[in-house]
């Protein structure tokens, strides 16, 4: 996602449900932010980075995205991460968010309307390669097509189920997935209306 924190741009924005405190990088808060609005904190969060990290301090900061507007507890840290910001799951709950990986977006309901905020379509440059998950999103230079992983090798151990075979009865209740037996894709939310 991207947006505004503090009246600063913001990209790669990570919406995390398994997450329990609000995240912004040292670097992030250097883009614009004084050092001197940081509030002392001594938190330390576990198992970041396979371990411990002391916060630097926390911030109350006042974030856009889109029409959304919302005020947040951010705690800051000094460590590389691939995001720039990463809100959690109380805001998550908060906003009333549903977050939606697949689709690279999150819903969520203002005065009776669903509004959708779409994800960074291209959230790295260059200088983020390093990074894991940069290499969904960079273009190989050469080519012009985007890097992805490549095919999984099909096992040596696979097995195929023959219909004669005693073992087929265990699959028959599965039908492949198509378009028709396909369950849709619903947002539920007390309004009807969505934009």
């Amino acid at each position: 996602m991207a947006g505004y924190a503090h009246e600063q741009k913001v990209n790669k924005i990570l919406n995390d449900g398994g997450s329990v405190v609000n995240i912004l990088p040292l670097r992030t808060l250097k883009k614009g932010i004084s050092m001197d609005e940081l509030l002392n904190s001594r938190l330390m969060i576990q198992g970041f980075n396979q371990g411990g990290q002391r916060t630097i301090g926390i911030i109350r900061m006042k974030l856009l995205m889109d029409d959304m507007v919302s005020t947040t507890l951010v705690h800051v840290i000094d460590a590389k991460t691939s995001y720039n910001m990463l809100l959690d799951r109380l805001w998550l709950h908060e906003k009333s968010v549903v977050p939606s990986t697949w689709h690279q977006c999150f819903k969520y309901c203002q005065n009776g309307t669903v509004r959708k905020v779409l994800g960074d379509s291209k959230p790295f440059i260059e200088a983020d390669s390093h990074f894991a998950d940069a290499k969904y999103y960079i273009k190989d230079a050469k080519k012009g097509k985007e890097v992805l992983p490549s095919k999984e090798p099909k096992s040596s151990n696979s097995q195929t189920v023959k219909k004669n075979d005693s073992s087929a009865g265990l699959y028959s209740s599965f039908l492949p997935i198509t378009a028709a037996n396909r369950l849709p894709s619903l947002f539920l939310c007390p309004f009807p209306s969505e934009q």
